[in-house]
């Protein structure tokens, strides 16, 4: 066998070797359901008293005062666009997501069509102090597969944004609550070395409408990370029975020459456990 043939065996062979993102996160979505803890009891008053002023506010807004205590949640997106650049248009996207509690954990799975041909799959990932993010281009060939500690930080920071999307969040001991005054709160989320923060926003109604940090590493050309101005916007709410939850959500890098707004969704429900 000569030389070129052997290098293109082995150039199949590693893209063939490719794990689908879509395998990986079914597979991960079972076992962590798998080894969830099922909560007793409902949400008291007394669960939320330590919480700031609007957080509380919050929680009797939207109803979850008496509701069932939820170990982990699937978020369901009815759409979902995303750009790689700020330039760019945006592009149709599949997003699929389970945030867990207990072991805090989030795991999203995207799925589009480059040009409308090319399909991309990614898995975004963050457990037990890391972070993940894993994509594939024409379910074959890997093209990111970052862990490095910046990426831990950056899906930490986005799971705080969430907490208050799945409730039981909001009271566990790696989630500490600041008071600021009856708009705002700020929280840290400190979890296996990682630490980050933020501060939530809500309005008169007392509904949670935005999340801000300087605290989210954004990544360079050069490969680096330097810490960036981050917003995730929740711009409308609906009804799902007895509880009011989010909408309309957008994540937004704050640069210098302008916002970049790279992420929106439209949530269709939030199935608790």
């Amino acid at each position: 066998m000569n030389k070129k043939r052997s290098n293109l065996l082995i150039l199949v062979a590693m893209l063939f070797s490719c794990q689908a993102p879509q395998k990986i996160y079914n597979e991960e979505v079972s076992l962590f359901k798998d080894n969830s803890k099922n909560p007793e009891g409902k949400f008291l008053k007394e669960d939320i008293a330590h919480l700031p002023t609007p957080v509380q506010k919050y929680f009797n807004l939207c109803g979850l005062i008496g509701q069932p205590k939820s170990d982990w949640a699937e978020i369901v997106w009815a759409d979902s666009q995303i750009r790689m650049r700020p330039n760019q248009k945006m592009m149709r996207l599949k997003t699929y997501q389970h945030n867990f509690v207990n072991e805090p954990s989030r795991l999203a799975y995207m799925r589009a069509n480059i040009m409308g041909i090319v399909p991309f799959e990614g898995r975004d990932k963050y457990c037990n102090g890391q972070g993940h993010m894993f994509g594939t281009l024409g379910r074959v060939i890997k093209i990111f597969d970052q862990k490095d500690f910046e990426i831990a930080q950056g899906a930490a920071i986005v799971l705080l944004a969430e907490s208050l999307l799945l409730p039981l969040y909001a009271i566990q001991p790696y989630i500490q609550w600041e008071p600021i005054d009856e708009f705002t709160a700020q929280a840290r989320f400190v979890h296996k070395g990682v630490d980050v923060g933020g501060t939530f926003h809500f309005n008169q109604q007392g509904e949670y409408i935005r999340f801000t940090t300087n605290e989210r590493p954004y990544s360079l050309p050069n490969g680096e990370y330097e810490l960036k101005p981050y917003t995730i916007q929740i711009r409308s709410y609906q009804q799902q029975g007895e509880i009011r939850i989010a909408k309309e959500v957008a994540a937004i890098w704050n640069l210098t020459d302008g916002d970049y707004e790279y992420w929106k969704g439209t949530v269709k429900e939030i199935r608790f456990q």
